[in-house]
C-alpha cells in the first residue's frame, strides 16, 4: 500500500488553507488592542521553515520543516494545549509523517513552534 506523499510547497498552501478554515484572521480582529489586528494578523500567521533532511525510516525520502506562529490563543490552542488544534489539522494532512509537540522559543517565549516530517517521496 502506498502512503501519501507531498511537497513543502503543497504542505505550505494547505496549512495557508487551514489558518482560513479555522478563521485567523477573525480571532486576531477580535484580541488584537484596536487599530492593530492588521499588524498583529501579520505575526500570528503561521510559518514553514525551509526543508531539511530528516531521520531515514524505510523507503522514501523525507524531510524535516519547522511549523511557527506567536498566536497560542483559540483558534490554535492555548496555554494548557498549546498550538493543539494546529497541531491536530497538520497532523492529518496528506503526506505528514508525525507533529512534534509543540514549545515556545527559549529566548523570548514569544514564538511556538513544531516539527513535522513530511514524505517526499514514495
Amino acid at each position: 500500500m502506498k502512503k501519501a506523499a507531498t511537497t513543502v510547497e503543497a504542505f505550505r498552501d494547505a496549512v495557508a488553507a487551514i489558518e482560513d478554515e479555522l478563521d485567523l484572521a477573525g480571532h486576531v480582529a477580535r484580541e488584537a488592542p484596536a487599530g492593530e489586528a492588521d499588524a498583529w494578523l501579520r505575526l500570528a500567521r503561521v510559518s514553514v521553515g525551509d526543508a531539511r533532511p530528516a531521520t531515514p525510516r524505510g523507503r522514501g525520502e523525507r524531510v524535516s520543516v519547522d511549523v511557527a506562529t506567536v498566536w497560542n490563543a483559540l483558534p490554535f490552542g492555548s496555554a494548557e494545549a498549546p498550538l493543539a488544534a494546529l497541531r491536530a489539522r497538520v497532523a492529518a494532512l496528506p503526506g505528514v509523517e508525525s507533529v512534534g509537540d509543540a514549545s515556545a522559543d527559549a529566548q523570548l517565549g514569544a514564538v511556538w513552534g513544531f516539527a513535522v516530517t513530511l514524505r517526499r517521496s514514495q
